[in-house]
């Protein structure tokens, strides 16, 4: 039904000029033959027929259309029909509405291309031919010493004039036939292209209307192109607003900001990259834009406006804050991991100075059960803090090259500042110079020192010696 409809519609478009030049030569050939009554009768009936026929386009009803091609060939086949009479009636050969024929060839032409517009040639030279015949035999009926022989031998003169008419019908057939036939191809081009732009149209609506992003077009007179459904929810309008407005009108109280920005990048002609902007919606809340613009462009690279892409930043703003109180409880980890670092070293000193005291001097029981607490309780705090450590292992393990000759040395130095050592135990580094090893210096300085600690402790006799080297 819907081509059917497009088929009407054309017709009604094509053809509606075309009966209206008509129904002007029929009033020019009224005034030339208006003596004449039969004519007179013979326009009554056209003018009737072109009326009824365009009283069929305006009505419009989808009865009509279905059958709209088949009434109008009917149409075409009785106006050669009149326009054979009245050329009879006419003048015949000088007859001056020969033209009427070419109008119903183009006619068909329009409706029923080349196939259609030969055919009403072919019939308006038979209907011409017919005209001319009987005109001549009626100017000679009077007369019957002429036969319709000796009638064509006396006027042959209208040979070439007749002749000239009937290949002047055939070359319009031919040309508008030609032509409608183009018209037709183009028509459909036209209408596959107008489809593809609609469909090209409603996908590009749908991925803009789908975006994650919010996104705003204006032109350089800041009139509002295209928003989309995800810039509308994210500056809270729900009630859609008309395109057709400037960004002030649609951007206004809270959202001035951004609209003050649009204007900015549309005046300057330039692009923004990540641009920050608060605007407060309609309820109140404070939503922080990243905003980003580009130039929008004709083919020919000619600026015609902006687009501006932006996301809502609450979210990032939040997960920034979070990240930064990570960060001051990482700091706090790391210096809270260094001091107690720095606490055990020498609280390995400090319990082994005890020790040795407690085995040297002579005390009552009350401070030698003092003695054991403060043992007792270093040895706890170490522990605690070992612990700490092994937890917080906040800082990366750094890995350099380390000369174990010279580390094992300082382990040494600092061990042996330790009181239990002058009971006589001596340790020995036999390590040769110039062994290196890839590592982190501190964990393995750590490593050493635990070693050497538990071999002073395995050592029972007061002249031990602990050796370090190679196995």
């Amino acid at each position: 039904m819907e081509n059917r409809t497009k088929t009407a519609d054309n017709i009604t478009l094509l053809l509606l000029p075309r009966f209206i030049t008509f129904i002007f030569l029929f009033g020019g050939s009224i005034y030339l033959v208006k003596s004449n009554r039969f004519l007179w009768e013979l326009l009554a009936l056209y003018g009737a027929a072109a009326i009824a026929y365009l009283s069929l386009l305006l009505l419009r009803k989808n009865t009509a259309k279905a059958a709209l091609r088949r009434i109008l060939i009917s149409h075409i086949i009785l106006e050669v029909v009149i326009s054979g009479l009245m050329v009879f009636h006419s003048g015949g050969h000088r007859s001056p509405l020969i033209l009427l024929f070419i109008l119903s060839i183009a006619s068909a032409s329009m409706v029923y291309q080349m196939r259609g517009a030969m055919f009403v040639s072919l019939s308006a030279s038979i209907s011409y031919l017919i005209s001319i015949y009987f005109f001549l035999e009626n100017l000679y009926s009077s007369d019957s010493a002429y036969s319709f022989t000796g009638i064509l031998s006396h006027n042959s003169d209208i040979y070439f004039p007749v002749s000239l008419h009937i290949v002047l019908f055939t070359l319009v057939g031919l040309i508008a036939g030609y032509v409608s036939e183009r018209l037709r191809e183009r028509g459909v081009l036209l209408q596959t292209t107008e489809e593809e732009l609609k469909r090209a149209r409603r996908f590009t609506s749908d991925i803009l209307e789908s975006m994650g992003s919010g996104l705003i077009c204006i032109d350089y007179s800041c009139e509002i192109i295209l928003i989309n459904r995800t810039a509308r929810e994210i500056l809270g309008i729900n009630t859609p607003r008309s395109n057709e407005t400037t960004v002030r009108d649609y951007l206004h109280n809270g959202y001035e900001p951004l609209a003050v920005f649009l204007e900015t990048a549309a005046v300057e002609n330039r692009d923004f990259d990540q641009y920050e902007v608060v605007v407060t919606r309609d309820d109140g809340i404070r939503v922080p834009l990243a905003v980003s613009t580009s130039l929008l462009s004709t083919p020919d690279e000619k600026p015609v406006g902006i687009i501006a892409v932006f996301q809502d930043l609450t979210e990032a703003k939040k997960l920034q804050q979070k990240l930064r109180i990570y960060d001051r409880l990482a700091a706090v980890g790391q210096l809270s991991a260094g001091i107690a670092h720095e606490i055990r070293n020498p609280l390995t000193s400090i319990s082994g100075s005890v020790e040795v005291l407690q085995n040297e001097l002579d005390l009552n029981p009350t401070n030698r059960k003092l003695m054991e607490v403060v043992i007792k309780e270093s040895q706890r705090l170490n522990r605690i803090l070992t612990e700490f450590l092994d937890y917080a292992r906040i800082k990366p393990t750094m890995f350099t090259k380390i000369e174990l000759n010279k580390l094992t040395d300082e382990v040494v130095e600092f061990i042996s500042n330790d009181k239990r050592f002058e009971s006589g135990i001596e340790i020995f580094n036999t390590l040769p110079a110039g062994i290196a090893a890839v590592g982190d210096e501190e964990k393995i300085r750590q490593v050493f020192i635990n070693l050497i600690l538990n071999a002073i402790d395995a050592v029972d006799t007061a002249e031990g010696r602990i050796t370090i080297g190679r196995g």
